[in-house]
């Protein structure tokens, strides 16, 4: 090797300096949750029901418009114009992120196709609904199609999109506030505050809540409720499954919010109308498209009436 120090000088000059992002390595990964919830906050024009569709707090969704925008080194929304507007490349951020996701669920479709246990169908259920309640429905669809067998998942609505999108999950009843694309069917019913019946009449200050964890529709609401009207509120009991957040506002621990035709069944508790009214929401059921799709349209047929009894009648 030579020592030379004109020789290195000479070579030093003649290198060509590798620019930080022609380097393979040096790509940022992005993940595709900021994608997905970028694509809602532009077709929902509003971080707040972008929050509400994905069962997210708007602060998540916040944080996830400014880790993309970090990310990329680059505006994607226009702060000049009030409102929800893209930049130049915001709007081209935006059909890279639909066509990224695309692909994605793509990929994981024709993955799912080709695994074994081809008679298994995967449910997803949100924390808000007992998995036990559906269990007459699913004996009565396999009293006729006694080939397919279940797995039941308990998740909050995000997650099991999140599992639908990558293939993991065949059917899964979701909660929105509105009327969700895609989706095979559709139930709408209004949201109350709860209280124990025995509880002080005057709600403390600042609130106490009882809730599920971010992820759920239902706390996504009450946080967004809340804010939105200024009213301070303390967290201070939270549980996943439904049985534990009735419980706890029945011993008093605090308000939540429940299906407004679900309390009238439930002498131990009461509706508060001092606090802002709650959006309604829409549960949704979604099924995965392919040489499946007839069978899980059946099971829908008997899955909508529990659902919608539920909701009516309440989940406690």
């Amino acid at each position: 090797m030579s020592t030379d120090p004109h020789e290195a000088h000479a070579r030093s000059e003649d290198a060509t300096p590798v620019a930080a992002h022609d380097h393979p390595f040096s790509t940022p990964i992005i993940e595709t949750e900021l994608l997905r919830t970028f694509v809602a906050v532009v077709d929902s024009r509003s971080f707040t029901k972008a929050a509400a569709r994905l069962g997210l707090s708007q602060p998540a969704v916040s944080g996830h418009i400014k880790r993309l925008q970090d990310h990329l080194v680059v505006d994607l929304f226009d702060k000049s114009v009030p409102g929800i507007h893209l930049t130049g490349l915001g709007h081209t951020v935006l059909k890279y992120a639909h066509d990224i996701l695309a692909t994605q669920k793509a990929m994981f479709r024709h993955i799912a196709g080709h695994e074994p246990g081809g008679n298994i169908i995967r449910i997803g259920v949100p924390l808000e609904i007992r998995c036990w309640t559906l269990v007459p429905a699913l004996a009565r669809f396999r009293a006729t199609y006694s080939d397919y067998t279940f797995a039941l998942c308990h998740q909050a609505t995000s997650e099991l999109h999140d599992r639908f999108e990558r293939g993991e999950v065949d059917f899964f009843i979701g909660a929105t506030t509105d009327s969700a694309a895609g989706a095979r069917w559709s139930y709408r019913a209004p949201l109350a505050w709860v209280a124990a019946r025995d509880s002080a009449a005057e709600p403390s200050d600042p609130l106490d809540i009882v809730l599920h964890p971010d992820g759920c529709i239902w706390t996504a609401l009450m946080k967004s409720t809340l804010d939105g009207a200024g009213i301070g509120y303390r967290p201070v009991f939270t549980a996943p499954h439904i049985e534990s957040v009735v419980a706890a506002v029945r011993a008093q621990m605090g308000v939540s919010t429940l299906p407004l035709a679900g309390t009238a069944n439930a002498g131990d508790l009461r509706v508060i109308d001092r606090l802002p009214r709650l959006p309604d929401i829409c549960w949704n059921i979604f099924v995965r498209t392919g040489a499946r799709e007839a069978i899980l349209e059946r099971l829908t047929e008997i899955i909508c009436p529990v659902i919608a009894a539920q909701a009516r009648d309440g989940l406690m």
